[in-house]
């Protein structure tokens, strides 16, 4: 039984892979190429965000591969979205909560830059 010049079977199995060897028409070639363009274009963005990964002790990545703040437990939408979130209010809250000392010796050392840098200004 034909439909159109294309077999029952050939419809029905149409959805399987083929063999790139065995490609018939120029179509097939062509999306077979079109297929490792795709796939080399995942491996280097993969590559290139695994060299933009957040290197601090405050952030885990969970297994969707995202970045996660241990200190809030909250999932950042980006890597990048990182140094917004370190200087939200939400985040030196819960630090200053569970780190007190090390929060208050950051306020500290950040007022004693601020004197020293106008004393050096003004002198």
């Amino acid at each position: 039984m034909k439909n159109k010049g294309v077999t029952v079977i050939e419809t029905h199995f149409s959805h399987l892979p083929r063999n790139p060897a065995l490609a018939s028409s120029r179509d097939e070639r062509v999306m077979d190429a079109q297929a490792k363009k795709k796939a080399l274009y995942r491996a280097k963005l993969k590559a290139q965000k695994q060299g933009k990964r957040i290197d601090s002790p405050l952030v885990r990545y969970n297994e969707s591969d995202q970045p996660v703040c241990r200190v809030c437990d909250i999932v950042l939408k980006s890597d990048s979205a990182w140094s917004a979130h370190q200087i939200s209010a939400k985040h030196r809250e819960v630090y200053m909560h569970t780190h007190p000392f090390l929060f208050f010796l950051s306020i500290f050392l950040k007022r004693l830059l601020i004197i020293i840098w106008v004393v050096h200004i003004l002198s």
